[in-house]
């Protein structure tokens, strides 16, 4: 099966080439950047800092994935790849994730007004069967965030396409939502398993994020001192992270690219692929 296949891939990939590592702390510390702007407390520094992370995501995604490929193929890659691929790619990428963007906004804002409407009948329930409206209004909300998440998940490959398959801004999504179309099994476990896997790493990161929102579950400790412990341990996990789950990501696509799961015996492997 490629899920599983393609997260061996990943680790032996990672094993072999640990400058995927750097290619991670890359994203990892670039991750940081809008934290650094909410700790500041200044919203000039805060929408600095974001708007640069928005510039450098696409460079450091085109060159992790670049990187990446070159590992599951078999060779062995370095950081000049990295920054290689990342250059090449730069445009394709920044326009799509600006794509990326746009779409998953505007499904939210369509799928928003029938759940307004819905809501409203919860509404009404409450009057009837307070449980029952607690009940289905737990059940509408995890039905429209799952809803969006099955969105996503149709063109959650379109990173891969442009740089593994070249392909254009907008071919690269049509390439997403086919491939999920034709492993749609697959994909959604392999979806889960791998946001699963994220959020459990990123957990450092997002109680940093709870630490400066000043959430009331948090123990009675010094923010500051928490904030000083958070952010080292989530660029640390960040790292490995984001480098591993991405090579897994990569490696996956080109598994599934390959055919692996519409029907083809299997023997085709990652380090088939014809080279850039």
């Amino acid at each position: 099966m490629a899920v599983i296949a393609a997260f061996k891939d990943g680790w032996t990939a990672l094993l072999e080439n640990p400058i995927l590592l750097a290619a991670g702390f890359v994203y990892a510390v670039g991750s940081q950047l809008v934290t650094v702007g909410e700790l500041t407390g200044s919203l000039a520094v805060s929408v600095v800092a974001s708007v640069a992370w928005f510039l450098l995501f696409p460079f450091v995604l085109g060159g992790l994935i670049g990187a990446a490929l070159e590992a599951v193929r078999g060779a062995e890659t370095s950081f000049g790849r990295f920054l290689g691929t990342g250059r090449q790619y730069y445009l394709r990428l920044l326009l799509a994730t600006v794509l990326f963007a746009v779409l998953v906004f505007g499904f939210v804002i369509v799928t928003m007004i029938p759940s307004f409407v819905a809501g409203f009948g919860v509404v009404g329930l409450a009057g009837i069967d307070e449980t029952a409206a607690i009940g289905a209004g737990i059940l509408l909300f995890v039905g429209y965030v799952l809803l969006v998440a099955f969105f996503i998940m149709f063109i959650q490959f379109y990173d891969a396409a442009i740089v593994v398959d070249e392909e254009s801004t907008l071919a690269a999504f049509s390439r997403s939502v086919g491939l999920v179309r034709r492993n749609l099994l697959s994909v959604i476990g392999y979806s889960i398993l791998w946001a699963v896997l994220l959020n459990l790493l990123l957990v450092p990161e997002y109680l940093l994020q709870a630490t400066i929102d000043e959430a009331p579950f948090l123990p009675a400790i010094d923010p500051t001192v928490a904030q000083l412990l958070l952010i080292p341990a989530g660029i640390v996990l960040g790292t490995f992270a984001f480098a591993y789950l991405y090579t897994v990501h990569t490696a996956y696509y080109v598994r599934i690219a390959l055919g692996e799961d519409d029907g083809a015996d299997g023997t085709a492997g990652v380090q088939t692929p014809p080279a850039d």
